[in-house]
């Protein structure tokens, strides 16, 4: 855990599959960040094998979200395959940065 910070761990293969049910988990995490006056969030990505572009849209969205809330999410531990990805997309400074 990072003080002061809200850690979610993401592992295995993140697809459009799970849209719905990450909707709830991060609308439920938001909910607890706003109560406790947390203004950071990391998703930890070491356990992360895949990821498709619908979910990086979701995250893309819910990092713009979170901004209007006055919270900062980033990925952390990012593999070299998912780096890549986000890279040929120029999303890696704003979801990495």
């Amino acid at each position: 855990e990072i003080e002061g910070s809200y850690v979610v761990k993401l592992s295995g293969e993140i697809s459009f599959r799970e849209k719905e049910s990450l909707k709830m988990e991060f609308g439920a995490i938001l909910e607890k960040m706003k109560q406790s006056g947390i203004k950071n969030m990391f998703i930890d990505a070491s356990d992360m094998e895949y990821i498709d572009s619908s979910e990086i849209g979701f995250f893309v969205n819910l990092k713009k979200n979170l901004n209007v809330d006055g919270i900062d999410m980033r990925f952390i531990n990012v593999s070299k395959e998912i780096m890549t990805v986000l890279k040929l997309l120029s999303l890696e400074k704003i979801l990495c940065r």
